[in-house]
């Protein structure tokens, strides 16, 4: 709910740099493209990482893929980000967030 606040707060600009800015950028930004995708990975293994920490707690079953699920959630996210610069609100958003969370593992 938090990112849908942010994406969805029409005092901020629309959608997310890392994402967007990767996205629109041509050949003579290609350093500028791969810095961002870098963010992107980053962002991903910190999740895995968290994930992962999450199972070993005994937060989520035993049969759950935190890699895959770290891919989903960033998937979700990064679609926010394009619905955002799209024009969704704040309450569109947050539907996403909550529809997203109906799949999140026990």
């Amino acid at each position: 709910e938090a990112r849908a606040g942010v994406l969805g707060n029409p005092n901020n600009p629309g959608g997310c740099l890392t994402i967007q800015g990767a996205l629109v950028c041509g050949d003579e930004a290609a350093k500028i493209r791969r810095e961002l995708l870098e963010l992107r990975i980053e962002t991903l293994e910190a999740m895995a990482e968290r994930f992962e920490e999450g199972k070993n707690a005994g937060e989520f079953s035993g049969d759950v893929d935190t890699r895959r699920l770290a891919r989903y959630l960033s998937a979700v996210i990064q679609g926010m980000s394009v619905q955002s610069a799209s024009g969704a609100t704040h309450c569109e958003l947050k539907g996403v967030a909550e529809q997203a969370m109906r799949a999140w593992p026990d």
